[in-house]
């Protein structure tokens, strides 16, 4: 997890944690500069087509304010929409109406 600022920039602080469970349970406590952090998972994904453990990593993100969002899936579609919610932020609009158009169009 990147602690960010107001604006969605990194502060410098970054905590790790590691999953508990098959469904991908983790627990983290953090003190944050803002309510805004962009999570990061990386690993091996099971191919449902081949049954099987990928044969390399991948590593997806997501975006969030951390006080409306207790429960994370970091996903394909979430780590698109990051990028999407980056650019309408620093358009001016708020991380809520970023996050609303964002979703809209994914």
């Amino acid at each position: 997890m990147y602690d960010l600022n107001s604006d969605l920039s990194e502060t410098g602080k970054s905590y790790q944690t590691q999953t508990t469970d098959n469904n991908g349970t983790f627990e983290l406590s953090a003190s944050l500069s803002s309510n805004f952090v962009r999570l990061r998972s990386d690993g091996y994904y099971f191919n449902e087509v081949t049954g099987q453990l990928s044969s390399s990593q991948l590593t997806l993100y997501y975006l969030t304010n951390i006080t409306s969002d207790k429960d994370v899936n970091i996903n394909i579609p979430t780590n698109l929409e990051k990028y999407s919610v980056e650019y309408l932020k620093g358009t001016g609009k708020t991380f809520a109406e970023s996050k609303a158009q964002a979703r809209q169009t994914r």
